[in-house]
């Protein structure tokens, strides 16, 4: 076992396995629907939808252009950064009520809400999502 353990080819496979499961674990997250709330605080003709702590840093590291994230990630998948997002937002987007990438339209549009919701806090105070729901 030691000698495949230091087998480049062997450790190239299991680190492009890491990396797909955290990108693939990002993709989860942005679909995680449950943990999508209605900010109770406010009154109800000024309610609106929040995100949770993973479904933001989900987006982030999806989508942002100015930070490292799923960039970094495919280039060592040896996958074309531009053409990922442009094919998840198409998925994402995608009105069909049958499964589409393997997304059901529940999780497409829960990754709709939170992406749009990403785009629109995305500069503002984020400090909040920084630490993120995990005794839930």
């Amino acid at each position: 076992m030691d000698r495949v353990m230091l087998d480049d080819a062997f450790q190239t496979r299991q680190c492009q396995k890491l990396l797909a499961s955290v990108v693939a674990t990002a993709l989860r997250d942005l679909a995680a629907g449950r943990d999508q709330r209605w900010d109770r605080s406010r009154k109800p003709g000024e309610r609106e939808m929040t995100i949770s702590g993973h479904s933001f840093t989900a987006a982030r590291f999806l989508f942002d252009e100015e930070s490292t994230g799923v960039d970094v990630y495919l280039e060592w998948l040896d996958i074309d950064v531009g053409n990922f997002r442009k094919r998840l937002l198409e998925t994402i987007y995608d009105p069909s009520a049958r499964g589409v990438g393997g997304w059901d339209s529940s999780q497409r549009r829960a990754m709709r809400i939170n992406y749009e919701l990403w785009r629109k806090l995305r500069h503002s105070h984020t400090s909040e999502f920084e630490e993120d729901e995990d005794d839930n």
